[in-house]
């Protein structure tokens, strides 16, 4: 008895293959079908599926469905159904007009293999994909020759990399062989004049400002032959005065005390002193120019203004002594008391106290405090005063000496007289403090010329820093790619040194006995759920960071951060995930790029969430994003015990070679993120410098 002859449709849905031009190929399908009119034509490429050919042989559907593929159309050969038993169903052409072809043919012996189970659907179009848009996997020369170009990539690399880190440490032992970067200019004295002129004194520059606070000049210690201005910094009359070390002396040079002239820029030495003597303090006469110095020995003495020893005197010395010529007098923090002693500055009496002045604040008892700078301005006195313990504090007096008030101040201040104000400092401070005679602050005054030279210093380190910091990562980003590189290609060399297998062949003729596990219905809204909560957790933490006054450094990298995720998940969502079909007993795998391959046995190899045939990798996704129906998906489970479970290495070498979407996903959230961290990481390490 003659078995029943199995019968196909050919269908059609309005699809126009790439490259084709929809014109073109509507024409063809009329002349094709033999379809005249243009309206009957148009009504076949509305986008509905409809049956162009019924009860058709395979080899008639094949043939009729190439030349509509010539002309520019996607087809489908699909076995028929008991639904499909009324030949005019779902077709726009008339039923005079719609082939019902019943060719008997010699009976086929169809392939051996089980019965297709309800769940492995060759019709769904959810698990099949177009076919006419495979490409078979090939074991070419390219593919055959893998292996031993790895091996030369991974030793050229290794190379590299050997080299960048030798190169590294050079640059390293360099860097450690550089002398210690000099410390940013910062402000260590004062000095005013009777006329109202201010010096700012660091130990590289004195910025020279006149009486409104506004720069004239500077004066470079390398430019007048000193390795550095030292203290003290004073003024003659009009003339200043400043201590330090000529080069030419050099690497032991005495200190000497020379005479800057601002209009020349030049500073001449007054007086050379001896190197075992500490100068403490020191003033001078704006009537004579006579120079008063106080060492840490406890003499005192005066020099004519050419240099001339004409007095000295032995004096009891404070912890902090200052040394004032006010009215002619000389006044000198005193060693007893917390207050100052009144000695004569002439020649012949010199050195002889005559008054011993009490800096007391109301209630005070404590007679161990100790005054240290002090001054006379706007007819009211200014005293530091040391508490010990209780730090120390800006005191301010009448003219009488009754006390006025005061407050507290840092442990290294700077206090002169300018003018009918006095001005407060710190050592290191990058503004001073003006306070008029009632001892209110005013506006400060910024040293505009100091400050400019600091930010010229700093970025000239930051520069430095900078070159350091780029060849450093330079150098140090190319030796770890470089062994990155050499570590995947010798993974690739072991993974490949066996070869491959025989490549696919041609699925036409096998394209109607596929079973195709159905895809997950669900996967879009999974993702979508997966997008949402994610955008609102990352939308809930850059908000708590706005609120916490993170930096725009920090915020950027965290929205960095938030972003790699984020790409990634998209990335996914928006990439094909590939199809999994079976024909008897092969199994059948389409990756995402439209490659495809079949094996069975040992050729079918498998590791955790990932089905491989040589290089064509099929994702199944996990418990949170099945990819895959699972009931179908089990189905061929006994195909897939076949097979070889391979290392996870291997795994990540076939992915790297396939361009899955999973290793771009991964190199974009792990590049966001890395790029991120470094950002936040910059921002915490600028807030705790700061």
């Amino acid at each position: 008895m003659q078995r029943e002859v199995q019968k196909y449709n050919l269908t059609f849905c309005g699809e126009i293959r790439d490259g084709h031009d929809r014109g073109q190929a509507m024409l063809r399908f009329g002349e094709t079908l033999g379809i005249d009119e243009q309206k009957r034509i148009m009504r076949f490429f509305s986008g509905d599926l409809v049956t162009l050919r019924r009860n058709l042989s395979h080899d008639t559907a094949r043939r009729t469905a190439r030349k509509l593929r010539k002309a520019g159309l996607i087809t489908y050969i699909e076995p028929i159904t008991e639904a499909d038993n009324d030949p005019a169903a779902n077709s726009p052409l008339p039923p005079e007009e719609a082939s019902t072809e019943s060719v008997v043919e010699a009976p086929e012996t169809p392939p051996t293999k089980p019965a297709p189970a309800p769940f492995l659907d060759r019709s769904a179009r959810a698990a099949k994909p177009n076919l006419y848009s495979l490409r078979p996997f090939r074991n070419n020369a390219q593919v055959r020759s893998r292996a031993s170009r790895a091996r030369q990539v991974a030793r050229g690399a290794a190379a590299v990399g050997l080299f960048a880190a030798v190169a590294l440490l050079l640059l390293g032992i360099r860097y450690l062989l550089l002398p210690a970067p000099a410390p940013l200019p910062e402000i260590t004295a004062l000095a005013t004049s009777e006329q109202g002129a201010l010096t700012v004194v660091s130990a590289e520059q004195l910025f020279l400002h006149d009486r409104s606070g506004r720069p004239t000049t500077s004066i470079e210690a390398q430019a007048v032959s000193l390795s550095a201005f030292e203290h003290p910094v004073f003024y003659a009359g009009d003339e200043l005065m400043v201590m330090g070390r000529a080069i030419a002396d050099a690497p032991a040079s005495p200190p000497a005390l020379f005479r800057c002239v601002e209009a020349a820029n030049e500073c001449h030495q007054v007086l050379k002193l001896d190197e075992n003597v500490t100068l403490l303090a020191a003033t001078g006469s704006s009537s004579d120019g006579a120079l008063f110095l106080l060492f840490a020995s406890g003499d005192l003495q005066r020099f004519s203004a050419s240099g001339e020893l004409e007095a000295q005197v032995m004096v009891d010395l404070p912890a902090a002594p200052q040394l004032q010529l006010i009215d002619g007098l000389l006044y000198l923090s005193s060693a007893h008391a917390p207050g100052l002693s009144v000695l004569i500055p002439d020649r012949k009496q010199f050195g002889e106290q005559v008054d011993e002045i009490l800096l007391l604040a109301d209630g005070a008892q404590d007679l161990s405090a100790r005054v240290g700078m002090f001054i006379r301005s706007g007819g009211h006195w200014w005293s530091v005063v040391d508490k010990g313990p209780e730090g120390q504090s800006l005191q301010r007096f009448a003219a009488d000496f009754t006390f006025l008030g005061q407050q507290p101040v840092g442990d290294q201040p700077l206090l002169v007289s300018w003018q009918d104000k006095a001005l407060l400092g710190e050592v290191g401070s990058e503004a001073l403090q003006r306070v008029n005679a009632a001892g209110e602050f005013e506006a400060p005054l910024e040293a505009t010329s100091f400050l400019a030279s600091r930010d010229a210093a700093s970025n000239a380190r930051t520069r430095q820093n900078l070159f350091w910091g780029i060849g450093f990562a330079l150098l140090a980003s190319i030796a770890a790619g470089a062994f990155v590189l050499a570590g995947v290609q010798h993974l690739r060399s072991l993974v490949y040194r066996h070869g491959e297998g025989n490549g696919a062949g041609n699925l036409d003729q096998y394209a109607d006995l596929v079973n195709w596990v159905r895809l997950n219905p669900g996967r879009d809204s999974v993702f979508h759920r997966f997008l949402r909560f994610y955008a609102i957790t990352c939308t809930v933490v850059l908000i708590a960071a706005v609120a916490l006054k993170i930096s725009v450094l920090g915020l950027a990298g965290l929205l960095l951060i938030c972003i790699g995720p984020a790409a990634a998940l998209i990335i996914l969502a928006r990439s094909p995930g590939g199809h999994i079909g079976r024909m008897d007993d092969q199994l059948l795998l389409v990756d995402h790029s439209g490659t495809y391959h079949w094996a069975s046995g040992a050729r079918i190899h498998y590791r955790s969430h990932f089905l491989l045939i040589d290089d064509v990798v099929v994702y199944l996704g996990n418990r949170h994003l099945p990819l895959f129906d699972p009931v179908p998906l089990n189905e061929i489970v006994p195909l897939i015990n076949r097979g070889i479970k391979i290392q996870r290495r291997a795994v990540v070498v076939r992915l790297l070679q396939a361009r899955h979407p999973l290793i771009k996903a991964a190199a974009t959230c792990g590049g966001c993120v890395i790029s991120g961290g470094l950002l936040v990481s910059a921002a915490l390490l600028v807030s705790l410098l700061s």
